[in-house]
């Protein structure tokens, strides 16, 4: 790796991860790691899956430095295929190695957006930190692009039925995710589990074009750390 790292270990994971010192990926980690966001249990709401959720595949939208997918195949070793999609080019490269123990991980240098498009990646001008990257349409000069991708074109490109978890963490660009232009409706009745972080804060409509969509459909909702989670008890 270009960048320099460190390395934490996590008790029963096999591999050490990578993280860049002094920045909010030890943080992330920990939030992952220890307070557990992601662990479904903790919500309560697995009670309505009987104990028979077992995802085959799962989306994991602005992965960062790849420590949610690497939660997501730990915890659920059976799973088929994770996919793991970052669009800045130094949290991918530490993305690239944090799962390359992983054959179950793809990782992905791209956006989800509402089409396909070129992107540019600027941090977000309120944090300034390595997990506060926002995508954009507008193109400058000397400013990181990306290829925006959707996840409807990913979900009839992955052979699977349904998209067990969908994690978006993705900066303000789910108010685009959520959008008509979205198409939402090709692949949202087909999400079993959806943990998104909104960020109005950043970006007004996200919230607005988010619970629009949902309300089509009957869920179970929890909060967990800074994520909503809606599960589809009606695909279980």
């Amino acid at each position: 790796m270009k960048t320099d790292v460190s390395f934490i270990e996590i008790d029963e994971y096999k591999f050490p991860l990578a993280y860049r010192p002094n920045t909010s990926d030890l943080p992330t980690a920990r939030v992952i790691f220890e307070r557990g966001d992601y662990f479904l249990e903790y919500t309560g709401l697995l009670a309505f899956f009987n104990g028979n959720f077992k995802p085959r595949f799962i989306i994991d939208g602005g992965a960062n430095v790849g420590y949610a997918s690497v939660f997501f195949a730990n915890r659920y070793p059976e799973c088929e295929k994770i996919l793991a999609i970052e669009p800045e080019i130094e949290n991918f490269e530490i993305l690239q190695y944090n799962t390359q123990n992983y054959p179950q991980i793809q990782p992905i240098r791209a956006a989800l957006w509402n089409r396909e498009i070129d992107l540019s990646v600027a941090l977000d001008g309120i944090h300034k930190t390595p997990d506060a990257f926002m995508t954009s349409e507008s193109i400058a000069p000397n400013i990181e692009t990306t290829q925006g991708i959707t996840i409807g074109k990913i979900f009839r490109e992955s052979g699977f039925p349904f998209i067990d978890i969908l994690k978006l963490d993705v900066e303000g660009a789910e108010k685009e995710i959520f959008s008509d232009e979205g198409k939402y409706w090709e692949w949202l009745p087909f999400v079993k589990v959806l943990i998104i972080e909104l960020h109005d804060r950043m970006k007004r409509g996200c919230s607005r074009n988010l619970f629009r969509a949902m309300g089509f459909y009957e869920t179970f909702f929890a909060f967990s750390g800074e994520n909503l989670i809606f599960i589809r008890e009606d695909l279980l």
